[in-house]
């Protein structure tokens, strides 16, 4: 599940009871359990911004029959997804992802977003080092 959200005025705290709403202004709300996925994971944030993928570079969904314990496999070789027309410039934002690894010692970043140039890029994920970070590119 990935979930993007810009902040606007306050933040509050996250409670597995307010999930729901929590998703309310969501710019990007990517399930990834879509029984039908192939090349297309549906956003259901209301602003239809769907990932997409090609060929073999698209994750598999393992168990998915649209159930809450489906989840997408990206393979830590090629796969990814992309989405256009999210725009996080000099805003404040939310990211929320549940993830969990196979392996350990790479680096396994969950979202991506601009360049890889000093401050342009902001990655989301597992470092080589096993340190979970949010961060942009060369801080």
């Amino acid at each position: 599940i990935v979930a993007i959200r810009r902040i606007e005025n306050d933040i509050g705290a996250f409670k597995p009871a307010a999930q729901v709403g929590a998703l309310n202004g969501a710019l990007l709300y990517l399930p990834l359990q879509d029984a039908h996925a192939g090349e297309y994971f549906g956003d259901e944030s209301g602003w239809s911004r769907a990932a997409t993928c090609a060929g073999t570079t698209c994750p598999e969904v393992v168990d998915a029959d649209n159930r809450l314990d489906a989840a997408a496999h990206f393979d830590d070789v090629d796969d990814h997804l992309s989405v256009a027309g999210v725009d996080l410039a000099r805003s404040a934002f939310t990211v929320a992802a549940w993830a969990k690894r196979d392996v350990t010692g790479t680096n396994d970043f969950l979202l991506s977003l601009g360049t890889q140039q000093t401050d342009e890029g902001l990655h989301f994920g597992f470092r080589a080092t096993n340190v979970f970070t949010c961060a942009f590119w060369n801080d």
